[in-house]
């Protein structure tokens, strides 16, 4: 539903995320929709579920970082970095919906600033902070992430990951630096 073309197929995909939205969340239908379409909740809950001490309550609180928070941030980050490209192939993108980068920028900030909070209270919540600051730094990375619109999301976003973004976007710019260079080694 959600790869639909920029001529309108997407009315199905804003009336399922709609039927699907959390008003408690704030969210808009395309970030209900954003959210539903990651499978990192789903990864997290898999990863936790090796761990013998994990409890329900445990995967409650997993789940209620990763979604709607974390999954939301992730596509849209996505849908950010590849907002040209969906452009060149007549592709919606989720990230126009907002109408400006400020108000895109704003909104993702949000959401990381709900999944630091929805990942504190976690016992293991370091790994997941480093997660989320992982993610930020590889979208703030992608070379798609220097146009001026892109990047001053990403930034935003980055900014708003506070001190665990700035390791993770040094390992990702070296590692992409290590990719141009020797990329059979990488």
């Amino acid at each position: 539903l959600n790869h639909g073309d920029a001529e309108g197929s997407h009315d199905a995909f804003r009336e399922w995320a709609r039927s699907q939205s959390v008003p408690e969340t704030g969210l808009r239908w395309w970030e209900t929709g954003a959210a539903m379409g990651s499978q990192l909740a789903v990864l997290a809950l898999i990863a936790a579920a090796a761990d013998p001490a994990m409890r329900e309550e445990r995967a409650t609180l997993i789940e209620r970082a990763y979604f709607p928070w974390v999954g939301a941030l992730s596509t849209l980050l996505d849908s950010v970095v590849d907002q040209s490209i969906d452009r060149a192939e007549n592709q919606r993108s989720l990230i126009d919906y907002y109408g400006s980068p400020e108000i895109a920028a704003e909104r993702l900030q949000l959401m990381v600033f709900e999944a630091r909070r929805a990942i504190d209270p976690l016992a293991d919540a370091s790994n997941h902070m480093m997660l989320l600051a992982a993610m930020a730094a590889f979208f703030h990375s992608r070379p798609q992430a220097s146009a001026p619109e892109v990047s001053q999301v990403t930034q935003a976003v980055l900014k708003a990951v506070g001190c665990w973004g700035s390791p993770a976007l040094l390992f990702f710019r070296i590692h992409r630096a290590s990719a141009r260079i020797s990329p059979k080694y990488i």
